[in-house]
């Protein structure tokens, strides 16, 4: 199977890709997805199938499958908040998205999304989940450079203690060689 960098969502079953394929000595920028079929652009229900789409390759995007499945497992008959608490804070993604991907990649059934999605309404947790992202995120791109630059000796010490504003002590202390 054919793989494909997609540069623009034409309708719901129909992308323009990057470069150009070729199958069967018939070649384009364009695809169209088989075995579905949505509304084209200008028929009923044409922005709410592109919307759909594009929520489904964000939530690839942002929640590859080998990750859920390595946070999740297969095949769940429930899944706890706890978890679904965890996922959110190291993915920063909705619990009623994560569930919306463990569904569409099979971890979860019908049944069990069904349930889930009366749930959060009944707890009127589709406007207010039951839990905030703390967004602890932590820019390590400066740190990243200073240990590289010191281990590789492109600066010294006392200079990256400067630049990390540590006393030369503490930098040392932070920067012990793994080996």
């Amino acid at each position: 199977m054919a793989e494909f960098t997609v540069n623009e969502v034409i309708d719901g079953d129909t992308f323009k890709v990057e470069g150009s394929w070729k199958w069967n000595q018939r070649s384009g920028d364009i695809v169209r997805a088989a075995g579905y079929n949505t509304p084209e652009i200008g028929d009923l229900g044409y922005e709410v199938a592109k919307e759909k789409l594009c929520h489904a390759f964000a939530g690839a995007f942002l929640l590859p499958k080998a990750i859920l499945e390595r946070e999740l497992m297969k095949n769940r008959e429930q899944i706890t908040l706890w978890e679904l608490e965890k996922i959110k804070q190291i993915y920063g993604i909705s619990i009623q998205a994560i569930i919306k991907r463990a569904h569409m990649l099979g971890i979860v059934s019908d049944f069990f999304y069904r349930n889930f999605q009366v749930m959060l309404n009944r707890k009127g947790w589709k406007k207010k989940e039951p839990f905030e992202y703390k967004g602890r995120e932590e820019a390590i791109r400066f740190n990243q450079l200073l240990h590289y630059g010191v281990s590789e000796e492109i600066i010294t010490l006392s200079r990256g203690a400067e630049l990390a504003n540590m006393s030369l002590s503490e930098f040392m202390e932070n920067v012990r060689a793994a080996v």
